[in-house]
């Protein structure tokens, strides 16, 4: 499942970093939507893929994450 993408255009000679924040939340039907786990990334652009494992403090709920940076010459 794809979260998020999104293209960025950086002149060069600049620095391209993205800062991104991720919120894993449980979706309850009886109860309002509570945030489990919650972590900010930065990411260097372009970076090799690396893969992450988000989890809430219970170490109970998991989730894992792909993150890529790649460089597209246009």
């Amino acid at each position: 499942m794809n979260i998020w993408s999104q293209f960025k255009t950086v002149k060069v000679g600049r620095e391209a970093v993205e800062r991104i924040k991720i919120i894993l939340r449980e979706q309850d039907h009886l109860k309002k939507d509570s945030t489990i786990a919650e972590e900010e990334y930065v990411i260097n652009l372009p970076s090799k893929t690396r893969y992450v494992i988000l989890q809430d403090k219970k170490e109970q709920t998991k989730a894992k994450l792909r993150i890529q940076a790649s460089r597209t010459r246009y």
